[in-house]
């Protein structure tokens, strides 16, 4: 604590070394997005900063030095049309400024556009970083920045200043919340390099299923999207599949989709009442799909719905994607589009069981729902169990080896073999892969989906209904090891869960409002504001209570703590005092100046004080000071009433 303690008794710090403080903080998030040989001037000139070596052969290098950098950084990347990029041109302005600096410091130079150099670099930086953790350091950095021009104009120790910067800050919170709202943060795309935030490529699902080793790859618990409901429409656990790709070609080995682009999309048939509209955040998966609920209505701009009704966006998801859809959770394909060819396509000669099975129940005059049934019922009937590391299938008769030899695998096992078994029954199939979310997974209305949630399903093409749904995965009878523990972990604390969920519900809410806070969320809570009166109440609410915290913590700061006791009770005394022009010198002693107060005035009270203030502080028989406190606000009653 003593490091500490003498940390905060500082009370002088020259120019240059505020100066240096403030640059550094301001310079290290550029860092992350700096290229390689652009760090290497950085640090090069560090260096020669640090040892002192500003003599000119040392200035020259670092000249040439940085020249050469910021043409390597971007020769590869630059064309004649580049400038006029925003971002691009944003990066070129950053990476001279910082040789400029540079060049600047190493010279000792302490001129005004070195001291607004700081701010400029925390402004560009926002060009980048759209995270929460930029959000929280730059707070820090505007409270240090703060601090430090105090502590140009204001001679004090570093703990009072941190005093004075905090209530500043206190006061100016409501008026930040207000520009806030009214004034939002101009968005601009990320940079094409370098660090991106916190976002983070993933490769994610490539539109295929796997049936062979790839098909033993456990889930992570990575987040791949974010949902979040209005509150009052959250769909039930049973609704919650979100619908990824659709495939229709086995090849043994996986099943891969069709292009069926130049395909009309078939309408589909729904219940007014289950139909919900949500956000999502989608993390980076490197594909075109967007997902979403079963099965989507009204889509984003930039995305279409295919044959398959699947989200297909115009471009690859490649860092976090907002999007909103409106989806019917109760729906009926329309029946009259037909289906492709490829949804029939089967070979039934390498799994003689199970063609002789459903041959007899296509031969069978029932309703394909039916056949469909009895499908399920054969599945059931095998002791199915459910395994993340299922036994090695025959991949020359895979469904065989499934259903009748090692009894055992998950979503893709299930799902091949019964897509492949309805078409031998004679109806159409398609294996749809996404993710089966959970309620357990919920905070409010806010739904976090992992990539452990990843699952298949298939789809029947029923007469008279279109594409219908079905699960074969619940067929299973028996579970043979579960997400939770296939890695060898144990399973979570489920405090630690609770805790985490709310993390991730908070972290939600803060992208969601503040980083990404734009001129549209502007004008969809102004549009909300006018139709909803209630909601300008609560706004005000909000704002009124803060700015009640806000002064309330200020005051509370305001005052100084009472060390020295005696000291503090004169105070009241001494600003008194001070408005009728009598002014304590900085050599002068309490004594001294309270003997010229009494000389040039008729105040006898402060002869007793004086002497009651001098018994408390220095002698060895205390005084209670509620007497000089009493002393004192007579004195004051007997200032205000004298007029001379």
């Amino acid at each position: 604590m003593k490091p500490l303690k003498k940390l905060l008794d500082i009370e002088r710090l020259s120019y240059e070394a505020r100066m240096d403080i403030a640059l550094i903080l301001a310079i290290i998030p550029h860092l992350f997005l700096l290229k390689l040989p652009m760090l290497i001037y950085m640090l090069v000139t560090f260096i020669f900063i640090v040892k002192g070596l500003n003599g000119a052969k040392y200035q020259h290098t670092a000249t040439l030095l940085g020249l050469i950098s910021i043409i390597v950084s971007f020769f590869d990347s630059y064309n004649f049309s580049d400038l006029t990029r925003m971002l691009f041109f944003v990066s070129v302005v950053n990476a001279l400024l910082l040789y400029a600096i540079m060049l600047q410091r190493l010279q000792g130079e302490y001129n005004k556009y070195l001291k607004i150099s700081p701010a400029l670099l925390m402004m560009l930086v926002f060009f980048y970083y759209t995270s929460i953790t930029m959000l929280v350091y730059s707070i820090f950095v505007l409270f240090v920045f703060v601090l430090l021009a105090i502590w140009e104009k204001m001679q004090a120790k570093l703990s009072s200043l941190i005093r004075v910067t905090t209530m500043l800050f206190m006061l100016s919170l409501p008026v930040v919340i207000v520009l806030f709202i009214v004034f939002p943060r101009i968005s601009f795309k990320k940079a094409e390099f370098g660090f991106k935030g916190e976002v983070e490529m993933r490769t994610g699902h490539d539109g295929k299923m796997y049936l062979d080793s790839n098909a033993l790859l456990v889930p992570s618990k990575k987040v791949v999207m974010e949902v979040m409901f209005p509150k009052g429409k959250i769909p039930l656990d049973q609704q919650l599949y979100f619908r990824g790709s659709a495939l229709y070609i086995d090849k043994g080995v996986r099943w891969d989709p069709i292009n069926l682009r130049n395909v009309k999309t078939p309408s589909a048939e729904y219940n007014r009442t289950s139909v919900v509209s949500y956000k999502v955040l989608l993390h980076p998966h490197n594909q075109y799909w967007l997902y979403t609920l079963d099965t989507p209505l009204l889509v984003p701009r930039n995305a279409r719905l295919n044959y398959n009704r699947v989200l297909i966006n115009n471009q690859q998801v490649e860092e976090l994607y907002r999007y909103e859809v409106t989806s019917a959770l109760n729906y009926k394909f329309n029946h009259k589009m037909g289906y492709p060819k490829e949804a029939l396509w089967v070979n039934r000669n390498n799994n003689p069981q199970v063609a002789k099975l459903m041959k007899n129940i296509k031969n069978k005059k029932i309703t394909d729902q039916a056949k469909a049934s009895e499908i399920l019922q054969l599945f059931s009937s095998q002791n199915l169990a459910y395994s993340l590391r299922p036994k090695a299938l025959d991949l020359n008769r895979s469904i065989d080896s499934f259903l009748f030899e090692k009894k055992e695998g998950y979503c893709v096992h299930f799902a091949s073999a019964f897509a492949n078994s309805a078409r031998m029954a004679g109806i159409p199939s398609r294996i749809i892969t996404g993710f089966k979310a959970s309620k357990k997974n919920m905070v409010e209305n806010y739904l976090i989906i992992k990539e452990l949630d990843a699952h298949a399903w298939v789809e029947l093409y029923i007469k008279g209904e279109g594409w219908v749904r079905y699960e074969p995965t619940s067929t299973a009878t028996r579970r043979l090891s579960t997400v939770d523990n296939i890695d060898g972990s144990t399973t979570q604390n489920s405090l630690f869960k609770a805790i985490n969920m709310q993390f991730m519900y908070l972290k939600y809410l803060i992208n969601n409002w503040i980083l990404d806070y734009n001129r549209s969320k502007q004008r969809e809570i102004w549009q909300e504001i006018l139709k909803n009166t209630v909601l300008l109440i609560k706004i005000l609410s909000v704002i009124a209570l803060i700015s009640i915290a806000s002064l309330a913590l200020f005051l509370l700061l305001q005052r100084q703590r009472c060390e020295d006791e005696a000291l503090c009770a004169m105070l009241p005394l001494l600003k008194r005092l001070e408005k009728r022009g009598f002014i304590k010198a900085s050599h002068e002693t309490m004594q001294e100046f309270l003997d010229r107060v009494l000389h040039q005035t008729k105040l006898k009270q402060l002869e007793e004080i004086s002497t009651l203030y001098h018994s408390i502080k220095y002698s060895n028989h205390q005084e209670p000071i509620k007497e000089l406190e009493d002393k004192i606000k007579l004195a004051i009653i007997a200032i205000k009433k004298d007029k001379s």
